[in-house]
């Protein structure tokens, strides 16, 4: 059997993980679900939906669309807080076993900061994610969008990584066209322990009989699914090759091949996303899969292969 461990060094310690399949960002959904299912323990780590500081409303939209080669998604945010899902949802959740990483959005820098504090405090939190779609509110206060300003994107990520302590510290890709490279040299820059080199793009679907966009508040949504797969390496292969960095890849990932490629372009872990719509237990079929064909090619651990693809 291959080695299918990962160990991301955090500070002067380091961060194990028993395999490199974790579910993305709104994958599922506030995990505990799932449990019904399979063991949650068998995942490398735990992440649910992206967590604001104070609990909110569920959204009424249509949060799925089913697109060409993919799905278009609206999920919005967790309905839960931060602290009242570590209460109701984390306690119940295997963190001991699979570390639990939390994905923050905040209407500003301030509150970013501040929600990074609290999660940060939490001894069932094992790291954070920051997205950077910062400020993510239409109705946010904070007119700087941090992504476009490199002194602003500075100013966020130390700001994060002061409030994270010694927690795991993950900067997210904005769901928009950057120079990814730069993004992640910044953020190494500035502390971050790791990368996340690709999420969803922003798209949209229209009805033609009813004129009406089919999905989310406002018409758009994140795209995501095997149609992104070529983009999500390649954004993966920059950033390994520009900058010393775990990195977090995650991107149409639907077989063990998938994600041995991901990890050929540089991957450390895989995020799994639109694929856990297919089937619930999707991610622990995953895993056995990736053990048996690791073994078929003849693959002793994923440090063999780690960033190892080269030109034809």
């Amino acid at each position: 059997m291959a080695d299918l461990s990962v160990r991301i060094p955090v500070g002067k310690r380091e961060l194990c993980f028993k395999n490199p399949i974790m579910p993305a960002a709104a994958g599922l959904g506030d995990l505990i679900e799932y449990g019904k299912y399979y063991d949650l323990s068998r995942l490398g780590a735990l992440m649910p939906n992206s967590i604001m500081m104070e609990s909110g409303s569920v959204s009424r939209a249509r949060k799925l669309y089913g697109a060409e080669y993919g799905y278009i998604t609206s999920l919005g945010s967790n309905s839960l807080g931060v602290m009242e899902f570590v209460k109701k949802i984390a306690v119940h959740l295997p963190w001991q076993e699979s570390p639990l990483i939390l994905n923050l959005k905040a209407e500003d820098l301030e509150g970013l900061v501040k929600l990074a504090g609290t999660a940060a405090g939490c001894r069932e939190v094992a790291g954070i994610e920051i997205n950077m779609n910062c400020p993510y509110s239409m109705a946010a206060t904070d007119p700087r969008q941090y992504w476009r300003d490199y002194g602003w994107l500075r100013e966020m990520i130390r700001g994060v990584r002061e409030a994270a302590g010694e927690k795991l510290l993950i900067i997210k890709v904005p769901t928009t066209m950057v120079d990814v490279e730069d993004i992640a040299a910044i953020a190494r820059e500035c502390g971050a322990d790791g990368f996340t080199s690709f999420g969803a793009l922003t798209g949209c679907a229209i009805d033609v009989h009813s004129r009406e966009f089919r999905c989310g508040n406002s018409g758009s949504g994140g795209y995501c699914g095997p149609g992104l797969k070529p983009l999500a390496l390649w954004s993966c292969s920059r950033v390994h090759k520009a900058v010393d960095i775990p990195i977090f890849s995650a991107g149409g990932v639907t077989n063990a091949d998938d994600v041995i490629e991901h990890i050929m372009a540089g991957a450390w872990m895989v995020q799994v996303g639109s694929a856990n719509l297919t089937r619930p237990d999707f991610m622990p079929r995953l895993i056995e899969s990736l053990d048996r064909r690791l073994d078929e090619l003849g693959i002793r651990s994923l440090d063999e292969i780690r960033g190892c693809v080269k030109p034809h």
